[in-house]
């Protein structure tokens, strides 16, 4: 009996130790610390950085139905609810159809008034 104490606890710590022991993990270094929904385990759309940098290539591939005649609108907010203010009041614009939006906090940005950027995917409605 109490070979088999013994034993289960082993197994016990064993099991307990390797279940602690992590594999590598890859960060990679974003622009941003905060974001829309962080909170709740989203990650930060695709398309939001590229289009931040204003690098259309990689805006395209994280939006295939991104075209030359869409637009990205955006701007800088002093918080997180300014940001959702301001979206609300630009994601309709005559001509153009919402897509999507999204707003980010710059991760330095320890000396800016404006810390928080905002972005509208906005499509081209055919005429």
């Amino acid at each position: 009996m109490k070979k088999i104490k013994f034993f289960s606890l082993l197994l016990f710590v064993l099991i307990s130790f390797f279940s602690c022991a992590s594999s590598k993990v890859v960060v990679k270094d974003s622009l941003f610390d905060d974001w829309r929904y962080k909170g709740f385990g989203s990650e930060l759309p695709s398309w939001f950085e590229p289009a931040y940098l204003k690098d259309v290539d990689n805006v395209k591939k994280a939006l295939p139905e991104f075209t030359e005649k869409d637009v990205i609108l955006g701007g800088n907010a002093i918080s997180a609810d300014h940001a959702e203010k301001l979206i609300a009041e630009n994601k309709n614009v005559d001509g153009y159809e919402f897509v999507d939006s999204c707003w980010a906090k710059l991760a330095k940005s320890e000396n800016l008034q404006t810390p928080y950027v905002f972005l509208i995917v906005l499509k081209k409605i055919n005429e």
